[in-house]
């Protein structure tokens, strides 16, 4: 592809050429927007799956057909489950680059929930606190909560050396 990218899509050995088309034909557009644009594995081994047309489905592992066996292997594996990535256009939803579910099947077994991609990062600003910010809600210093999280009193949805992030809920809980 870097060689097709460098060359402007011509060929050295005849006279085609490969260019870029400035609108996309709407079968191709239509093709596209069913596919995936995100993907959230969830603990329960369910895919929480973001479609390009702003469809959101949740897709238990367990309700995709499984004629070879595959998903059976990455439904009692955990290690295999946390594999999974999204290909590249959003095409399937991969696990070790080996066993592939594709888009079409995970948007047909799924169940619909009825959010937008909009409502997710309204969500994160409203509950989603950084160390500093649950300090403050809180009352404590940072070596408190440092020590909330370690004690197991505390769980942060992220961990990282320059600070963790919580949701105001988990927070409020420790309060009483």
């Amino acid at each position: 592809m870097k060689f097709l990218e460098l060359s402007e899509g011509r060929c050295p050995q005849d006279s085609l050429f490969i260019r870029r088309p400035d609108v996309l034909p709407a079968y191709v557009e239509e093709r596209m927007n069913r596919n995936l644009s995100d993907i959230t594995l969830c603990p329960d081994r369910s895919l929480l799956c973001f479609f390009h047309d702003g469809m959101i489905r949740k897709t238990p592992l367990s309700s995709v057909p499984d004629e070879s066996g595959a998903v059976r292997k990455v439904l009692h594996n955990p290690a295999l489950f946390r594999s999974g990535t999204l290909t590249a256009g959003g095409y399937a939803v991969t696990f070790n680059n080996s066993i592939d579910i594709p888009a079409g099947i995970l948007r047909s077994c799924g169940t619909l929930i009825p959010l937008c991609e909009d409502d997710f990062p309204a969500w994160l600003s409203d509950t989603v606190m950084d160390t500093s910010q649950a300090c403050g809600l809180l009352g404590c210093s940072r070596q408190n909560l440092a020590y909330m999280s370690a004690s197991g009193q505390l769980s942060p949805l992220r961990k990282d050396v320059k600070g963790n992030l919580y949701t105001e809920g988990s927070l409020l809980k420790t309060r009483w």
